[in-house]
């Protein structure tokens, strides 16, 4: 029974708000509850291609709208992320003192280290040998992902640029 009141809402507006359905696997007050709403949306899905498309187009109309709009959010706040990383960084500096910044310089190395080794060996293998796609030629259609990628580190604001830019760079390919 544990399962299904992690998995399943017994409420869906309630996992938006962050209102926890059962106190003993409450996330933090104010939190939505991820897992609620990706297992609400796959059953939401499921129903949706169940039914015929006259009668849900309406809703797959809205729900492109929203994301057409959700898109765009996004993109006008990437425009200003470079401006606020530059105000955080020169806050903290005069807070903290240039030290930060010899801190930061290091772990920035690191991170940027490991990720290379990730994405030229083990990811670029992987693009070879499962796709029989060039991997530069990959990641030159990509670039705009990877980019929004290392520049957001957070993948709820690069999903809409990677769907996008999928469907219209890597979509030519996938099925040849």
């Amino acid at each position: 029974m544990q399962v299904v009141d992690t998995l399943v809402p017994s409420n869906p507006l309630a996992s938006i708000a962050g209102v926890p359905s059962n106190p003993s696997t409450a996330t933090s007050a104010g939190t939505p509850n991820m897992l609620h709403l990706m297992f609400f949306a796959l059953i939401i899905g499921i129903a949706i291609t169940l039914i015929p498309v006259r009668v849900t187009a309406p809703l797959l109309r809205g729900l492109e709208a929203l994301y057409e709009i959700t898109a765009k959010i996004i993109e006008i706040i990437m425009k200003f992320a470079p401006y606020a990383v530059a105000c955080l960084l020169f806050n903290n500096t005069a807070r903290f003192g240039l030290d930060l910044l010899q801190a930061l310089g290091w772990f920035v190395v690191t991170v940027l280290l490991g990720l290379s080794i990730h994405m030229f060996g083990v990811y670029s293998l992987s693009v070879y040998f499962l796709s029989r796609l060039s991997p530069i030629d990959f990641f030159r259609r990509i670039k705009t992902v990877i980019l929004t990628a290392f520049s957001t580190s957070s993948s709820n604001a690069t999903l809409p640029t990677a769907l996008k830019i999928s469907e219209e760079n890597l979509g030519r390919t996938a099925g040849n």
